[in-house]
């Protein structure tokens, strides 16, 4: 029972650690963003406090990746399942194209259905910008979550429960930290602020 004692005292310090530090990022953020010429026009304290709390729980999560895995005693990539052979690329690739296609056929349903519609009347440097912004923050955001979910907590999961157990036990974390409801702004911002 070592593996699931870590993974749960892992999980358990990135929550509280995201939670306390959450008020104090965002009201750093809207402070920049009120007083600070620079950060005036990036919109950051205008962005909901909910992001900020899923962008500390990942930078938690990732800066303390190195102390779990060393505790679980894994040292290298090859030891979570990541390996660099001459068929990584073909599959990199595969998965690549299998995950465009699903963005397509989503985009293609929620403009059928009127769920969403396309904005067609930006200009080619609007798009162009639009597409940047969105482009690094998907690439970001998605190799740190697939290193943290499918690669840390998967791998890990493995070491102590069957294949489909693992899957599912962190399928169920991935789902916690990205579908659970979240709650509205608090109309004051401090440490100790609740919902």
């Amino acid at each position: 029972m070592r593996v699931p004692r870590i993974i749960a005292v892992y999980l358990l310090t990135v929550f509280f650690t995201a939670a306390l530090i959450s008020p104090w990022v965002y009201q750093g953020a809207v402070y920049l963003g009120q007083h600070v010429p620079m950060f005036s026009g990036w919109g950051i304290g205008h962005v909901p406090f909910d992001r900020y709390v899923s962008g500390c729980l990942l930078a938690v999560g990732t800066v303390g990746l190195w102390p779990f895995l060393r505790t679980l005693g894994i040292r290298s990539l090859p030891a979570l399942g990541f390996r660099l052979d001459n068929n990584s690329f073909h599959l990199w690739s595969v998965g690549l194209g299998w995950a465009i296609a699903g963005l397509i056929v989503l985009i293609g349903l929620t403009v059928g259905i009127h769920d969403r519609s396309l904005q067609l009347h930006y200009s080619l440097h609007e798009f162009a910008w639009h597409f940047q912004k969105a482009g690094v923050t998907a690439l970001t955001v998605s190799t740190l979550e697939e290193v943290i979910f499918r690669g840390c907590l998967f791998g890990v999961l493995r070491k102590g429960f069957p294949f489909a157990a693992a899957a599912v036990l962190s399928a169920v974390v991935y789902a916690i930290l990205h579908f659970v409801g979240h709650p509205p702004n608090p109309k004051i911002m401090n440490w100790n602020s609740v919902s």
